[in-house]
């Protein structure tokens, strides 16, 4: 029996490896399906992350479809109003440099200029990037260039003569060059797409996060402004008491009480700059989110009596619960890392099973050598004798690492990778919980003290105009005395109890609206669909929540 030649020993390894490369290939979508298999088993269904494109604003790019991100509109809020004294703007300073904006024009703003959804999103691009580069690990590069090689002085022949001689040659030509692993070229790919899966889900949580901040810092702002407001009502109330107190002693008052007037006229104006200053400090953290100019004073357009509800607070923080595990962008973030680090485990499971693949020219003796190519040598400098030629190298290997245990190492780092991002996943669902039930007690305490504190308000209105009203009334109930219906001492106490009123009210309902936006982003709702949620309904939790472990 003949032995093969060479080059049948060539042709009998490059079929034997294209046969093996089409199982492979056949095998991929298998191996692919039951590397998603465990996200159904895991937690919630693929999470589609949208981030607002507005025009105008910055692009994140080319993403393929999968992940490319959706525009969203952002109509008015649902309001309820609740019927109160009078309200104005604040005065303001010469000089102050006023912005106004509602809140849908600033949730809006947030889409196109925080920085924190931006960094996310280039986050998204990078995670595609690599995983479009891992899809391609199969293809063999191209190389191709001249080579040019010299030789002067002596050089030992085969049979061990050693001879002067001087040579010259030059090759050019071009060759295919590999060197991948088969197991990195399958289980790679899949890894990597988890990877943009997370960075999707990371974008939502992104913008969830910085709309919520967003939100939270109008509010604030919302709220130091109606203070300022309150301050200068009951400032003009303060001028027309001291006004009355003056006219009052010392025919029925002493001088004394004129100085507490004073003394509290002014314990109110110190209070007016400090809400002023509060109102700069919101501004100013509202401006750092939306990058605007610094120096700008945010101006809400809302009235500070407004109350948005997005979840009704007699939802139940259980049926709430149960939302949240389904929807919060963190968990599928989780859920995606879960999944690539079970591609991994699988990728050094099949490693010892599957070979190393090379291809390459072995024309040149260069580390990128050709493998067809145009030979032109002859001795000394003349290259007299040309021709093509072609030599190939085709290597199929597998490899042991240390005998097998530098693979059983790599086996069980992945399996505690595994476990890891399991741990990671469950103790997320406990800080998710603890999320909502906290939004959900704020809200509820919130709710009730808003009626409390607007009934509140109205009494402290209605006490303190008749306090200062009725100042300067007397009567006669004996004799020949003549004693003041109201004294200053009344009419200053009802005066302190507005202010408390004032801070009780605004404070309440800002509570209520900052509570409303950490509760819907606590159940990880999208925040593009934020107006588009009914909030006369609580949302439906599941019939059979899976996340439950």
């Amino acid at each position: 029996m003949e032995r093969p030649t060479i080059c049948g020993r060539y042709c009998m390894v490059l079929t034997a490896s294209a046969i093996l490369l089409a199982l492979l290939v056949g095998q991929a979508p298998a191996l692919a399906q039951q590397s998603e298999a465990p996200l159904a088993e895991l937690g919630p269904p693929e999470f589609v992350g949208q981030v607002a494109n507005l025009p105008g604003e910055r692009q994140v790019g080319n993403l393929p479809h999968e992940f490319a991100p959706k525009t969203e509109q952002l109509p008015q809020p649902r309001t309820e109003p609740a019927e109160l004294p009078a309200w104005s703007l604040p005065t303001v300073r010469a000089g102050e440099e006023l912005l106004p904006i509602n809140l849908p024009a600033a949730l809006k703003l947030a889409n196109v200029r925080a920085w924190d959804i931006a960094i996310a999103q280039q986050q998204l691009r990078l995670a595609v990037a690599q995983h479009q580069e891992s899809k391609v690990l199969w293809i063999p590069s191209l190389i191709g260039g001249v080579v040019g090689l010299e030789h002067q002085g002596p050089i030992q022949a085969n049979d061990g003569s050693i001879s002067n001689t001087t040579r010259s040659s030059v090759s050019s030509g071009i060759a295919p060059l590999a060197l991948f692993n088969i197991t990195d070229a399958v289980f790679t790919p899949l890894a990597r797409r988890q990877d943009a899966r997370s960075q999707q889900a990371g974008v939502q949580t992104s913008t969830n996060d910085t709309l919520t901040a967003v939100a939270v810092a109008y509010f604030d702002a919302q709220e130091a402004q109606a203070d300022l407001a309150a301050f200068d009502t009951v400032l003009r109330l303060m001028d027309a008491l001291v006004r009355k107190t003056e006219t009052l002693a010392p025919a029925f008052i002493p001088d004394v009480e004129v100085a507490r007037m004073k003394a509290l006229q002014a314990n109110f104006e110190q209070a007016r700059e400090v809400a002023r200053m509060q109102w700069r400090l919101a501004s100013a953290e509202l401006a750092r989110v939306l990058r605007l100019t610094p120096e700008v004073v945010v101006q809400p357009l809302e009235p500070p009596n407004l109350k948005l509800t997005l979840i009704p607070p007699a939802c139940p923080a259980k049926d709430l619960i149960s939302v949240a595990l389904r929807t919060r962008p963190e968990l599928t973030a989780y859920q995606a890392q879960i999944a690539a680090a079970q591609n991994r485990l699988r990728q050094e499971r099949f490693r010892p099973f599957l070979p190393n693949i090379v291809v390459r020219g072995n024309s040149t003796p260069t580390p990128y050598p050709l493998g067809v190519v145009d030979f032109a040598a002859g001795p000394g400098g003349s290259l007299a004798n040309n021709g093509m030629r072609m030599d190939w190298d085709l290597e199929a290997i597998w490899e042991l690492k240390n005998l097998g245990f530098g693979n059983l190492a790599l086996i069980r780092q992945r399996e505690a990778s595994v476990g890891l991002a399991r741990d990671q996943e469950f103790r997320f669902r406990d800080y998710v919980a603890k999320e909502v039930v906290q939004a959900w007690v704020v809200l509820d305490a919130a709710d009730q003290r808003s009626g409390q504190s607007e009934r509140e308000l109205q009494q402290a209105w209605v006490s303190a105009t008749k306090n200062l009203k009725a100042l300067g009334e007397t009567k006669r109930p004996a004799g020949n005395i003549v004693i003041l219906v109201i004294r200053p001492q009344e009419a200053s106490s009802a005066m302190q109890a507005l202010v408390q009123a004032f801070y009780n009210y605004y404070g309440s309902v800002a509570d209520y609206n900052r509570a409303q936006f950490r509760l819907y982003r606590a159940l990880g709702n999208p925040a593009q669909e934020l107006f588009d949620h009914d909030g006369r309904r609580c949302p439906a939790p599941a019939s059979a929540n899976r996340h439950v472990q």
